[in-house]
């Protein structure tokens, strides 16, 4: 693969797709917003083309995850006391990267409630409490954060909780995205071509096996030595300089071509669900999977597994226990002795990733951005 960013200095510039015009990529979207408005609005044809490639890829997720995984699909609330980011709740956020949820008020009660940001607490309670053990739902999640090329304040997502540790829900991320791809490729053939070239399509295979894996010091010895910036020390390596920047570059040192697995996060600096490490309690079991020259696509980790698991987390990161103790009552009740994981996928991501567009407001017609209320 070869995804459509690339680093010039210290700025990210897409170079990746015929139909756009190569663009430095900040965080203020003027520039591609206006792009989208010259080259895209009065191109019927490109939305009939991503479309049919939408429509393909949300079937094949279902067909993956029904026939390939053999997962119960669910339905799940929008509206929650729960929310999976709670740390941001409060005027500093207890881990850096949590994010503001959507405040809605809810009739007469005391208490707002808040949009979703994941399904995956509600995920997990299902496999724990019934003999459902494989779950996904495809829905909506909501997050309270300027939108730019990688981010959307509304965003489809696909989640999905199995049992297994961590390097089985990796397994089954790899077969997924193997999945999806070979089916737009042999479903939408005419449409991929539309936005790729013959050499993007062949890159796009991606043989069993072949996705690299590497740990977040790893990454950070890699990027340190490759740039000797103070702030990719190993020594101090964190999610504050782990950015789109950082991910870009880190997938074009690793130079193969293939998505990359970054795992085992500094405890403090994520979400309070992953499982702390045994072997190094400053790390949790977790993994972002990064597509080349593109960054962050899913997002994925093995669950706290005990009710006392979990009451360690709550306490690290001054947990609400009213709105967040049914999930260590979930780990107490279930009579389930074998770990489990789940993941994440931002389908707009993914759609930009692989169709090499310039942000995720090309890979939707109506997308939502924090400036705008209306189409």
């Amino acid at each position: 693969m070869n995804g459509p960013y690339q680093l010039s200095g210290d700025s990210i510039t897409y170079v990746g797709n015929a139909h756009f015009s190569p663009m430095e990529l900040r965080d203020c979207l003027s520039d591609v917003v206006d792009d989208r408005c010259t080259s895209i609005e009065r191109n019927r044809e490109y939305w009939d083309r991503l479309i049919r490639i939408d429509s393909q890829l949300n079937s094949s997720l279902h067909r993956f995850f029904v026939e390939k995984l053999g997962a119960c699909l669910v339905d799940l609330p929008l509206l929650t006391r729960s929310i999976s980011s709670p740390g941001a709740l409060g005027d500093k956020p207890a881990i850096v990267s949590d994010v503001r949820p959507f405040v809605i008020q809810y009739f007469r009660h005391t208490e707002p409630l808040f949009l979703s940001q994941s399904s995956q607490l509600y995920l997990e309670a299902y496999i724990l409490m019934t003999s459902a053990n494989k779950v996904y739902t495809v829905g909506k999640s909501f997050r309270n954060e300027d939108s730019d090329f990688r981010h959307l304040t509304e965003f489809r997502h696909a989640e999905c909780e199995v049992f297994g540790d961590l390097s089985h829900i990796l397994d089954v991320q790899e077969k997924m995205v193997r999945f999806l791809i070979h089916e737009l490729i042999a479903k939408c053939e005419p449409d991929v071509r539309f936005f790729l070239s013959e050499q993007d399509i062949a890159s796009l295979d991606l043989p069993s096996g072949s996705f690299t894996t590497m740990t977040f010091d790893e990454a950070f010895t890699q990027l340190y030595k490759a740039t000797k910036n103070s702030k990719y020390d190993p020594r101090s390596a964190s999610v504050l300089n782990f950015d789109a920047k950082a991910e870009i570059l880190l997938t074009h040192l690793v130079g193969d071509g293939k998505p990359l697995f970054v795992t085992h996060y500094p405890t403090q600096e994520v979400a309070f669900y992953h499982a702390v490490s045994p072997s190094d309690p400053s790390r949790v079991i977790n993994a972002d999977l990064l597509f080349p020259n593109y960054g962050e696509v899913i997002g994925s980790g093995q669950r706290v597994f005990s009710r006392g698991d979990y009451e360690h987390k709550r306490d690290m990161f001054r947990l609400c226990p009213d709105d967040y103790d049914w999930y260590g009552t979930v780990r107490e009740s279930s009579k389930h002795k074998e770990p489990h994981s789940g993941f994440g996928m931002g389908i707009e991501r993914f759609m930009a990733a692989v169709l090499k567009l310039p942000s995720l407001i090309h890979a939707t017609a109506f997308p939502r951005v924090h400036w705008a209320i209306r189409p």
